[in-house]
């Protein structure tokens, strides 16, 4: 049997750091296929079995194959973080990985201080993936992404109401109900 620790509980950074390890000490990186993993999470379930399609990261895989190469128990309901997820994925180019989203936060923040409605609102969806993929891992990110930006889109791009910043007066916001 596996070599059981006293750790329990919730404790997300031994889970996390248990798996960056293990990544690290195997050269087991995932090198983007969580990217995969989505594409075949949408696929109907009904129609065929679809967890043999997956790889060893997808989360459904990744708490068994963290505890067998940690030898200890990962605590039920940890998550792994963003941080270790990003690592498992991208080995050392998660650095990139981060400095990419550091930019596009940068980019929504200053088009959120415009005024303008749109971009306002992407920058808060930005902001709330950004707690998923720090508190949990890309996964819970990515379809949080998918699952508010979307909508958000399809909103802004067919409302009949077109926010815009009037230039005599910056602060005020003005909308007009005609097309």
């Amino acid at each position: 049997g596996k070599n059981r620790s006293p750790i329990t509980g919730s404790e997300e950074y031994v889970f996390g750091t248990a798996m960056t390890a293990t990544a690290r000490l195997d050269s087991d990186y995932d090198y983007g296929a969580f990217i995969y993993n989505l594409g075949v999470r949408f696929l109907p379930k009904e129609s065929f079995d679809k967890d043999p399609l997956y790889t060893q990261w997808y989360p459904t895989n990744y708490i068994h194959h963290t505890e067998e190469h940690a030898g200890f128990t990962i605590p039920n309901g940890s998550a792994p973080t963003g941080f270790a997820h990003a690592f498992v994925e991208f080995g050392w180019f998660a650095v990139i990985f981060w400095a990419l989203l550091g930019y596009i936060n940068r980019r929504l923040y200053l088009g959120a201080l415009t005024g303008d409605l749109a971009r306002q609102g992407y920058f808060v969806a930005f902001f709330i993936m950004l707690l998923y993929l720090m508190t949990q891992d890309l996964y819970n990110a990515s379809m949080q992404a998918v699952y508010t930006f979307i909508p958000l889109m399809l909103a802004y791009g067919t409302s009949r109401v077109r926010m815009t910043q009037t230039v005599e007066a910056p602060g005020e916001v003005v909308g007009s109900l005609l097309p």
